[in-house]
């Protein structure tokens, strides 16, 4: 079944279920401040978890939540968003 958009709720559930699990994982770590760049503020594993996990999120919805795996848009977030905060350009 899909809403309006044509997204399929099941692949909302699916991937928002993905995320909750990313994200219990994060809070179960440390909060120590991870992945400090000079001249940024430096971030919890929680708050670098959080940003990653909407990032992927929004690679999804951008898709349709179709014809993608969460682990590769987690892991492309994931670099994407290191890479802006060491202040470094893509390859």
């Amino acid at each position: 079944m899909s809403n309006n958009d044509g997204v399929s709720r099941a692949g909302r559930t699916e991937f928002s279920q993905l995320l909750e699990i990313a994200m219990a994982k994060a809070k179960g770590k440390a909060t120590a401040t991870v992945k400090t760049f000079p001249g940024k503020t430096a971030l919890t594993t929680e708050e670098r978890h959080r940003m990653i996990a909407e990032a992927a999120y929004l690679r999804a919805e951008a898709r349709g939540f179709r014809d993608g795996d969460p682990l590769e848009d987690w892991l492309t977030a994931e670099a994407e968003f290191d890479r802006k905060r060491s202040g470094t350009r893509a390859a």
